[in-house]
């Protein structure tokens, strides 16, 4: 009896170091969300968002979901990151100098504009080659 209670006071004081140096981890590091919209307030769903630090070229990724919130979590804190929003039909936002500090949640929200259209015009040229035309440093073969 005495040393199953000693095995449950071991597990319990192992389960409550372990579950403190976990919390501590998470209070070491930041986070990043908002919202994206349009120029008229509505949610764009399905925008490709980049965090990138500058300094160090870690990249940390999110899409928004169908209300146009996104969320990057669990983000190594620095004094200057670079935001990107990305989205089909939409000119691309960016922020630069965004600073995500030890413990915090930073709101960043953008507004992207209807891009323009782009037409793209394409061309080919070819030239023609014979199987008759004479090659200079052709060599006949002998049968």
């Amino acid at each position: 009896m005495l040393r199953i209670t000693r095995c449950l006071v071991l597990l319990a004081l192992v389960s409550f170091i372990c579950g403190g140096l976990r919390a501590q981890q998470g209070q070491d590091l930041a986070s990043l969300a908002g919202v994206v919209t349009d120029a008229s307030g509505a949610v764009i769903p399905g925008v490709s968002v980049t965090l990138k630090n500058p300094l160090t070229g870690v990249v940390y990724t999110a899409t928004t979901n169908k209300e146009g919130f996104y969320r990057i979590p669990a983000v190594v804190p620095a004094q200057t990151y670079e935001v990107t929003f990305t989205a089909t039909g939409f000119s691309d936002a960016r922020f630069t100098d965004v600073p995500l500090l030890v413990a915090s949640a930073r709101t960043q929200n953008a507004q992207l504009k209807a891009g323009e259209a782009v037409a793209i015009e394409v061309s080919r040229s070819s030239t023609a080659s014979h199987p008759w035309c004479s090659f200079p440093n052709s060599r006949a073969l002998a049968p």
